[in-house]
């Protein structure tokens, strides 16, 4: 999270299951507290893809998700359509 501080990036990718904090928490925190990443597409990897969690992503503030175990080339059609780039 220190390297939001100083650093942009185009898009982040979060894992929903993380040790101390979910990645709702940690993509809300990092929502509010560094401003220059409000549009940054935060793209949530996570194992359930029921409605509640697409709720909570939402609410959360999370652009997509993607689901484990992970397909490249699904993977790579969420990170175009997150970012407004044409598949090529």
């Amino acid at each position: 999270m220190r390297q939001c501080a100083t650093h942009t990036y185009d898009a982040i990718f979060m894992d929903i299951q993380l040790p101390d904090i979910d990645g709702y928490h940690l993509t809300q925190a990092l929502r509010e507290k560094y401003p220059h990443l409000i549009d940054t597409p935060v793209i949530a990897i996570t194992a359930s893809s029921d409605s509640e969690n697409e709720r909570r992503c939402k609410s959360a503030g999370i652009t997509a998700i993607v689901c484990k175990p992970i397909r490249a080339e699904y993977l790579a059609e969420t990170l175009l359509q997150a970012l407004n780039l044409p598949k090529s």
